[in-house]
């Protein structure tokens, strides 16, 4: 825009910095989420464990090209994708909007299965959505980013999700049922991963702490009688035109 102008606000004449202490706090934080990330990571690393056969998938990705043909038409033309974050793994572990979801999407699909089967099954449906010019909304698994969790169609008000849904799809059903073998091995499997889930939350949660810790310390040095009293001039300028 011609005729634009600007300003930087320099806040740090509000602050002094401590003799010493700051440092422990600010690494020690660090490390915790560092660790939190690598528990993370290695979660989602055994859901890759099981591998669907070649025929499993080409039935998924048919089951989702024809829900996708009975709930989007025919349309043609350029979809338009857009990032929607519901979801976080927090210290308080996984932390999932609904409300958020249903506000776009009233009519939710919940689909059953292993991550690879929901994320091959979405995937599937995303693409047929795009190629008919549907708006969606991607909503990424704070697990594993990669992967997604929810798509959501507000122009049509549906969506699919691996959360909460009416109804549901059972991919788990496709193919030959899981022999009590494989099924001993899932379950190990899974009781790992919620092993090291809870421990990345407990490192989300020490994080936290010594966050805290930090902010507590710096406080005394932090002048916000300073703060606002620049915060009520700036927006008197905004709002007198200057």
């Amino acid at each position: 825009l011609v005729g634009q102008r600007g300003f930087y606000l320099d806040l740090s004449r509000f602050y002094r910095t401590p003799a010493e202490g700051l440092e422990v706090w600010n690494e020690a934080y660090k490390e915790h989420y560092r660790k939190a990330y690598r528990y993370l990571a290695a979660a989602s690393a055994l859901e890759e464990v099981e591998r669907c056969g070649e025929d499993v998938r080409l039935a998924i990705r048919r089951r989702a090209e024809a829900l996708a043909a009975s709930t989007l038409g025919r349309g043609k033309g350029r979809g338009v994708l857009r990032r929607f974050y519901t979801d976080a793994f927090t210290c308080k572990g996984l932390v999932t909007l609904v409300d958020s979801r249903r506000a776009i999407a009233p009519r939710l699909v919940a689909l059953t299965g292993s991550p690879e089967r929901t994320d091959l099954f979405l995937r599937a449906y995303l693409q047929a959505a795009l190629q008919r010019g549907s708006e969606v909304f991607l909503c990424p698994d704070p697990r594993e980013n990669s992967r997604i969790a929810h798509l959501l169609l507000p122009e049509l008000g549906f969506g699919l999700t691996t959360g909460e849904g009416d109804r549901r799809i059972h991919l788990e059903r496709q193919g030959l049922p899981p022999s009590q073998e494989e099924k001993a091995e899932q379950r190990r499997l899974e009781k790992t991963q919620a092993s090291l889930l809870a421990a990345a939350r407990d490192e989300l949660a020490l994080a936290k702490a010594d966050h805290d810790r930090m902010e507590e310390a710096a406080r005394p040095f932090i002048d916000f009688d300073g703060v606002t009293a620049l915060t009520e001039e700036l927006i008197s300028k905004v709002f007198d035109g200057v």
